[in-house]
């Protein structure tokens, strides 16, 4: 089911939707007000994904990220972080383009290449996905991972603009 974003905003009062991801995972009012169309109890029991893609479900894929050591397993990928997953949704990478996000305590650090701004790679629209975190396994980085093929409870249209945090560019 779709929310629109400028519906999600209105529900939560939020002027961005990092903000408004943020209450629906602290908020029991917010939450509350979602409950009826959504299959979760707790707000804490979700994970959020971004794509640039709009997805019916999300299948257990390789990920060739830097970070990632399951070069060889299928994998979905999620994130306890709204953040996190707006810039995978805002982010369509091409070529040799890299992202990159890494956590300094609690501080999100968001970064691309120089091959990103110098590439076919570009910042757009997206999604963030919705998950019970139920089949999901901790990992690090803010991540985690299933092996099973999941719907989506929601997913929410998103835009550059509802990052908080910076982009920055590395240039090494």
């Amino acid at each position: 089911m779709l929310y629109k974003r400028e519906n999600i905003l209105k529900i939560t009062g939020a002027n961005k939707v990092t903000s408004a991801l943020e209450l629906l995972l602290s908020s029991k009012k917010i939450q509350n007000l979602l409950k009826k169309d959504l299959k979760f109890s707790e707000p804490k029991n979700i994970l959020f994904h971004g794509s640039p893609k709009l997805l019916k479900g999300v299948i257990p894929n390789i990920s060739n990220g830097g970070m990632n050591k399951n070069k060889k397993q299928d994998l979905v990928y999620a994130t306890d972080n709204p953040e996190y997953a707006i810039f995978l949704a805002i982010i369509n990478l091409k070529d040799k383009g890299i992202a990159s996000v890494t956590f300094t305590g609690q501080r999100i650090n968001l970064s691309v290449d120089i091959n990103f701004i110098d590439g076919a790679s570009k910042i757009g629209d997206g999604y963030v996905y919705v998950f019970s975190r139920d089949s999901f396994l901790k990992q690090n980085n803010h991540e985690f991972t299933t092996t099973k093929t999941i719907k989506p409870l929601f997913y929410i249209n998103v835009k550059p603009e509802d990052l908080i945090s910076p982009i920055k560019i590395k240039l090494n």
